[in-house]
């Protein structure tokens, strides 16, 4: 229905019940109640036809403001359809094996704006993890990529830079969100191992955009960087090879991590919502925990010292030498 028959509609209700008072007016003149309830309910109908009309408007606006993003979301995607088949075409004349993405009918399931074919990064990558998230407040993406290829030659600042400047412009070419245009935060991880991406947090570069920043931050890890450009030696230390020092410092991170798990859940945070809440409550609380924690921490590392046959101080030099090295972490509560 449109808007201009709506609204005739909703005109020639207001008579009719405007109408049906007059009539009731000339008929029941005799009875004044029964005019004066008449009238009051036609008032009240004309009032909520006069919101009703509004409500229309405000729904017909939105509903054109809905149609303009979407042709214009329309004509986008024709531009980069357009953009895109001239260097596919090029390909297909200059190299005499297509490596280029997939056409639509050939039914791939991969990515198909995914970046391939970086010019500026020698660098190899895979995404292997992409999350979106639409919100009013945003809209999201967060990628993890593992870079892959040469990395002891391969793997500098400036390569890095070059990947996640890419990588940067394919999650901001993402649209479909409901709230936005485009993405108003970006963030991107790249690790050097599956190892490293499992942990979650270590990795040799990322590159963050919040929402009002005019242009992404870039930061690089030097210190994984240095460890591919010169590969310490691996050396045997209280008896044990790296590797199994590597193996030991998983595991004694995984009992730190047990540790602060059951303490939560023998003393969880207070709720401050709740009845009787109070800061010296809460903090007795968090206190409490620290305390169930150190005494867990302390039953598990000690039974790994014996299975080790390491002391307490050789099990605080491995720990040292992980975080300095920056081995591998378990992922938290694994």
């Amino acid at each position: 229905m449109s808007r201009q028959t709506t609204l005739w509609v909703l005109l020639i209700t207001l008579f009719v019940c405007l109408g049906a008072a007059i009539y009731g007016y000339v008929h029941e003149r005799g009875r004044p109640d029964y005019w004066r309830q008449a009238h009051e309910l036609a008032a009240a109908r004309a009032s909520e036809l006069e919101e009703e009309v509004e409500a229309r408007e405000d729904d017909i606006a939105r509903l054109q403001r809905d149609i303009a993003r979407w042709e214009e979301r329309f004509s986008a995607c024709k531009e980069l359809l357009a953009a895109a088949s001239e260097p596919i075409a090029s390909s297909t004349e200059d190299a005499p094996i297509d490596t280029g993405p997939p056409l639509p009918e050939d039914e791939d399931t991969s990515e198909p704006d995914e970046p391939h074919d970086l010019a500026e990064s020698p660098l190899g990558f895979e995404i292997v993890d992409e999350e979106l998230h639409d919100s009013p407040l945003k809209a999201q993406v967060v990628l993890q990529v593992l870079a892959s290829g040469d990395l002891t030659a391969n793997l500098t600042e400036g390569s890095l830079r070059a990947l996640l400047t890419d990588l940067y412009s394919y999650a901001m070419a993402k649209r479909g969100f409901q709230y936005h245009e485009h993405a108003t935060n970006v963030y991107i991880y790249v690790f050097t191992s599956a190892e490293y991406a499992a942990s979650g947090h270590q990795w040799v570069a990322m590159l963050d955009k919040s929402l009002g920043d005019p242009d992404p931050d870039i930061t690089v890890n030097e210190t994984l960087i240095q460890q591919y450009r010169n590969p310490p030696q691996p050396e045997t230390r209280f008896g044990m090879t790296e590797g199994q020092r590597r193996d030991l410092f998983r595991e004694i991170v995984r009992a730190g991590d047990r540790a602060m798990i059951e303490a939560e859940r023998s003393y969880p945070y207070l709720d401050p919502l709740a009845s009787g809440y109070s800061q010296e409550a809460a903090l007795a609380r968090i206190q409490r925990q620290a305390e169930e924690q150190d005494r867990l921490n302390e039953i598990y590392r000690s039974a790994l010292g014996e299975q080790s046959g390491l002391t307490e101080a050789e099990l605080d030099a491995i720990v040292s030498e992980g975080l300095s090295k920056e081995w591998p972490l378990p992922p938290f509560g694994e």
